[in-house]
């Protein structure tokens, strides 16, 4: 019995076995019956893929020939072909014979040209790849790897799997023959492609190794090698060897051998990067998920210099990086909206220059370095829609470009012109919402120059920060935007010079559905410049500010310049602040103007003549409808308001204040207005204009400005300052007491003042009634 069992085990064995083999070999069966049509549907689909896809300028082509199939292998090759730029440039240049054509050109030879290029292919060859095929179930079994795939493809391309016109330049090049015999005999890259039974594919491939001297240029390359998978997760790594570039001197340029030799053997190399490495991961068919690292080791650049040592040798001169890192994210949110992380290194860099002081008639050497440098971005609930409208824009730029490649028509480029491009870019904001930062961190950057003048800088620049938020894509949202500098500190020690800038802000509030609410404050903090111990320039504050404001009824136009304890060349002029708003325009004209000058931009931006330009029909269309919304705009009663507006130091102050509130203004009025100033008058709802300053203040500033005026950039000395302020104080009184205006400015031993209102068609000054034509006279108008 136990005999029997075994031997029913055996056979159950053999049974399995027997199975393992023939569905083994009836699958291998099956594919190699089917090699030709899979490889011809997989050709197909990456060119159907590489047909539509709209980031290319110019497309390639693969074509599959020659397969060979046996039951284990099968070889074939695939031809890679590009569009023939040929072709596109002879199409432009035949168009553009025709255009300006006289009877130079018969109709017959158009027709032989155009007959001739359209015979040219549409694709030309680049080079042939050969491949071998091993067959599934398990095609790479003999390396011990038992993944399962429909077949494992082995590729490679040489010279001479390259076209004809390749071959013909490189003989055209100056090679020597060892370098000849290298190209000819070079295996341009070399690849294995696993093709499994889902549908995703994983290839390696490596770029071979080559040291050519073409031209008097050698070019030192170690090689490449990129992996690839095509899975769910989209995973690209690439890793560069060194590259290295010499530039060799010509030996007609030497009189000698020897000096020849002597020279080959000081040659260095030009040009050096160590390596790079790129990868790249993504969710297949989701651009808003993935990921980018991007590495480059060690750069030198090297160039002979002008100059010689001691002992006759050449001079380099020198930049090199440590090194450069680009990271990059992305990842999605709740489907609608994803995130961005981005970071770039550049890793520390030094430079040395030794070259010829014209000037000076000597050698400058200059040296330099700069430490990290580190940009970093962080954005975050970004619309979905954004990303994919942008994709779109830049789709249909490259659309363009290829339409003018393909037909030789430029004129198409029209599309492209700066006026389009601000219409599409205020499209693509739109939709952008979230927030997003970047910064650049704190680096330092050091220049030295021995030489006759010799140069020490170091600057060093605290980090500089963006931040942009929008509240959601609703377009009457608006995009909030700002800046700052945290700090700027250069000193040059040789030249006693020194820059500081500290707290430099912009914030702004862009709207993009209307022109309000809008505003852009910039603020300058503490600023220093100081020449030889000198000072120039200093500043606590200075702010500029503007705005469009939305009120319920109207819109206000405002502005506002401040300064705070300014120094020039030493001398204080203390600190100032400026206020300007014009008021009270009607909203709803303020809207139909906008209106107007929305419909001129659309149409400018809509121009497809190449001979008119877009700004003259935004100019012609806003003059002809723009008239008649002016009118209206200043219905409500136009308010300039120019308060409070102060100037002081430490010799005391000068106020001034005007606020001007015009009755509603027609047409009519303003004729009426410019027929006697009655009338002028009559438009002024109310009016108040205060003067108050101290004469120490005015005499002070005068003083101060007179003397800088003539100082030649010397600090004028303060018991010049005093004199001088003490002549001018004398000097207002007197001044103002013997001019016109002192009917209307008040006089004190310390003050100048004024008080001006005009009400209900009533003018008074300084509590005094005038008529317009007594204070004309009093003015001598």
């Amino acid at each position: 019995m136990k005999t029997q069992s075994k031997s029913k085990k055996s056979l159950v064995a053999v049974g399995v076995l027997a199975a393992i083999t023939l569905g083994w070999l009836g699958t291998t069966y099956t594919i190699s019956n089917s090699v030709e049509q899979r490889l011809g549907n997989y050709v197909e689909t990456l060119n159907q893929q590489v047909q539509s896809e709209d980031l290319f300028f110019v497309k390639p082509k693969f074509i599959l020939k020659e397969v060979n199939s046996s039951f284990f292998k099968s070889d074939f090759i695939i031809s890679v072909e590009i569009e023939n730029f040929k072709k596109f440039i002879e199409t432009q240049k035949l168009k553009s014979r025709k255009a300006t054509s006289n009877a130079e050109f018969s109709e017959e030879y158009f027709k032989e040209e155009e007959a001739r290029i359209k015979a040219l292919p549409d694709f030309i060859k680049l080079f042939d790849v050969k491949n071998i095929a091993t067959h599934g179930p398990f095609p790479k079994i003999t390396e011990f790897n038992f993944t399962p795939g429909v077949m494992s493809i082995d590729s490679v391309t040489t010279y001479n799997d390259l076209n004809a016109e390749v071959k013909n330049f490189t003989k055209s090049l100056k090679l020597d023959d060892k370098t000849l015999a290298s190209i000819e005999n070079h295996q341009v890259f070399s690849a294995n492609t696993m093709i499994p039974y889902s549908k995703s594919i994983s290839t390696t491939l490596q770029a071979s190794p080559f040291d050519w001297t073409i031209n008097n240029t050698v070019i030192k390359y170690e090689g490449l090698n990129l992996t690839f998978n095509g899975a769910a997760d989209f995973d690209l790594n690439i890793k560069s060897g060194k590259i290295g570039l010499t530039d060799l001197p010509s030996r007609e340029g030497y009189e000698s051998e020897e000096a020849f030799k002597k020279a080959l053997a000081q040659v260095e190399e030009n040009f050096t990067l160590n390596g790079l490495t790129f990868v790249q991961k993504r969710q297949s068919g989701d651009i808003t998920t993935g990921s980018i690292n991007l590495s480059f080791e060690p750069i030198q650049f090297k160039a002979l210099s002008s100059e010689t040592d001691e002992n006759q040798k050449p001079l380099w001169n020198t930049l090199s990086f440590e090194g450069l890192d680009v990271n990059y994210e992305r990842s999605k949110n709740d489907g609608l909206t994803f995130n961005e992380k981005a970071n770039l290194i550049i890793k520390p860099a030094t430079f040395n220059a030794v070259e010829y002081d014209y000037w000076n008639d000597g050698t400058k050497v200059i040296t330099g370095n700069s430490s990290v440098v580190e940009m970093v971005a962080d954005s975050k609930s970004i619309p979905n829609g954004f990303l994919l409208a942008g994709r779109e824009s830049y789709k249909a730029d490259f659309k363009l470009i290829r339409e003018a490649l393909s037909t030789g028509d430029l004129e198409v480029l029209i599309k492209l012109n700066n006026w389009t491009s601000i219409a599409k870019t205020i499209e693509l904001y739109r939709q952008l919402a979230g927030t997003s930062t970047a910064a650049i961190k704190p680096f330092e950057i050091n220049v030295k120059e021995e030489s006759s003048d010799p140069v020490d800088l170091n600057i060093k620049l605290g980090e500089i920060s963006t931040t942009f938020s929008r509240e959601s894509t609703d377009t009457s949202k608006p995009l909030v935007l700002s800046a700052k500098l945290n700090s700027l500190d250069a000193k040059e020690t040789n030249k006693n010079f020194h820059i500081s800038l500290k707290d430099y802000s912009l914030s702004s509030t862009i709207p993009l559905q209307n022109f309000y609410p809008f505003n852009i404050d910039y603020s300058i903090g503490n600023t220093s410049f100081n020449i030889e111990n000198r000072n120039i320039f200093t500043t606590d504050n200075m702010r500029v500010a503007l705005g469009l404001v939305e009120n319920e009824k109207s819109v206000d136009i405002k502005q506002h310049f401040s300064g705070k304890n300014i120094l020039v060349n030493s001398v204080d002029f203390g600190s100032f602040e400026l206020n300007e708003n014009l008021e009270n325009f009607n909203k709803e004209s303020f809207n139909q103007l906008q209106d107007v000058f929305i419909e001129s931009l659309k149409l400018a931006l809509s121009n497809q003549d190449l001979f008119t330009p877009p700004q003259d029909i935004f100019i012609e269309n806003l003059m002809a409808k723009a008239p008649a919304s002016l009118e209206g705009l200043l219905s409500n009663g136009l308010i300039f308001n120019k308060s409070p507006n102060t100037f002081s130091s430490k010799a005391g102050k000068t106020d001034l204040s005007l606020v001007v509130k015009l009755k509603p203004i027609t047409n009519q009025s303003i004729a009426e207005a410019s027929s006697s100033i009655d009338s002028a008058v009559a438009l002024i709802e109310n009016l108040n204009f205060s003067l108050d300053a101290d004469i120490n203040y005015l005499a002070d500033t005068g003083a101060k400005f007179q003397l800088l005026a003539f100082s030649g950039g010397e600090t004028p000395e303060a018991e010049m300052i005093d004199s001088t302020r003490m002549q001018f104080a004398g000097m207002i009184p007197q001044m103002i007491s013997s001019s016109p205006a002192a009917s209307i400015i008040n006089v004190t031993e310390d003050k100048l003042s004024s008080k001006i209102e005009v009400k209900d068609g009533k003018i008074t000054v300084n509590g005094q009634e005038m008529t317009p034509d007594e204070i004309l006279g009093l003015l001598g108008l």
